[in-house]
C-alpha cells in the first residue's frame, strides 16, 4: 500500500501563485466552490483569481488540514486576531 506522504505532485513550469485575500464560499449537495478573490481595499473593486470546486467530503478534509495548521501556525507566531466576518444568508465570504 502506498502512503500518501509520499505522493510525487508535478506542478508545471507555468503554474503561478495566486494572491487571494478574500474567499467566498457557496455549496450545494454535492460540491462546495470556493472563489479566491483579490480585493482592493478603499475602493469597490474585486476580481475573481481562481475558483476551485471540492466535493464535500474533501471539505471536510480541508477544515480539518486548515485547523490543524492554524493551531500550528499560533503555537509559533501567536493568536490570530481577526475583525468581524461579512456574512450572506447563502454564501460566506472569507476576507
Amino acid at each position: 500500500m502506498s502512503n500518501e506522504k509520499e505522493l510525487n505532485i508535478q506542478v508545471s513550469g507555468d503554474l503561478e501563485p495566486v494572491y487571494a485575500n478574500m474567499v467566498q464560499i457557496a455549496h450545494s449537495d454535492d460540491e462546495f466552490s470556493l472563489r479566491f478573490i483579490q480585493r482592493v481595499h478603499g475602493m469597490k473593486m474585486a476580481k475573481a483569481k481562481s475558483i476551485v470546486s471540492i466535493s464535500p467530503k474533501h471539505a471536510k478534509r480541508l477544515r480539518n488540514a486548515l485547523d490543524k495548521n492554524i493551531k500550528k501556525h499560533e503555537n509559533k507566531f501567536g493568536e490570530i486576531e481577526l475583525p468581524e466576518e461579512e456574512k450572506t444568508e447563502d454564501v460566506d465570504y472569507v476576507g
